[in-house]
């Protein structure tokens, strides 16, 4: 004998109905966590270059153009070169400091900076560079 009214549980449809509903709310959480893992990977790369970039020119900041026209550094993560020229002849003067004569001029420096992953950062600073004028 069949009761009529109502019987415990879920049908069939109520359950694939939930289903659809739980599956369109998660779908966008999911698409949100891919995107926040892809900015995630560029912002990390971002700092990587930003580090290197900040290191290449604390090392520049020591490197005399004067008498190191063009080098190479290689350094955690990756390589900077660099090569310079005189701006021009009137950006070039001589002075004495005791008996020492000296050259300061002025120079454009290419930097060249390329991470291991590939990435090539370009830049052009100026800088001022000396050159001892007798060599003893």
């Amino acid at each position: 004998m069949r009761r009529s009214g109502s019987e415990d549980g879920f049908t069939t449809i109520e359950v694939l109905v939930a289903l659809v509903i739980l599956t369109a709310g998660l779908l966008p959480l999911m698409q949100t966590q891919l995107d926040i893992q892809r900015l995630t990977v560029r912002l990390q790369q971002a700092d990587r270059e930003s580090a290197a970039l900040t290191q290449s020119l604390r090392y520049l900041r020591d490197v005399n153009p004067g008498e190191t026209p063009s080098g190479t550094w290689i350094f955690d993560g990756g390589r900077l070169s660099w090569s310079s020229e005189l701006i021009g002849p009137d950006t070039a003067f001589a002075y004495e400091r005791g008996t020492v004569a000296h050259a300061l001029s002025y120079h454009d420096v290419a930097l060249s900076i390329r991470l291991d992953n590939g990435t090539l950062i370009s830049e052009t600073v100026n800088k001022v560079g000396w050159q001892r004028l007798d060599q003893e």
